[in-house]
């Protein structure tokens, strides 16, 4: 991957944390929609990301395995969100997961042996515009 582009990642990476802020603060007051929205937005992101390290790296990416993992965090928390349960642990659980994909790009770690990649990361949410979007044009 060329430098410019993973420093664009990595920016983006950035990025979501900053949205993961704003998803707490919406999340404890109340507005769910817009959390879910934001969510939403964040998965969108990660699809984006995982199909720009595809298209540079190839298939198995260690890094595009993590973001699938990212991504099953935010729709288990969405779909928690939606069914009215609390997920205090929201922030926690995001950071975690996004920290994981931000260190494997640094470190450019190599895929394991044997762990496949999917491109079907987004299937289960509905897309929504904002914001994180516009950053991926510049990707």
């Amino acid at each position: 991957m060329r430098k410019a582009q993973k420093q664009r990642l990595l920016d983006l990476v950035s990025t979501l944390y900053e949205a993961h802020k704003v998803i707490e603060e919406n999340l404890s007051n109340g507005n769910i929609e817009m959390t879910k929205i934001l969510l939403s937005d964040c998965q969108d992101a990660a699809v984006q990301m995982g199909n720009v390290i595809e298209q540079s790296e190839g298939a198995g990416s260690f890094t595009v395995h993590l973001l699938e993992d990212y991504c099953e965090v935010l729709f288990r928390i969405y779909e928690d969100i939606a069914a009215y349960k609390n997920s205090d642990r929201t922030g926690i659980s995001l950071d975690q997961a996004l920290l994981r994909v931000g260190n494997s790009m640094e470190e450019d770690n190599e895929p394991p042996r044997g762990k496949p990649s999917s491109t079907v990361l987004g299937s289960y949410v509905a897309a929504h515009s904002t914001c994180l979007l516009h950053l991926l044009t510049h990707l």
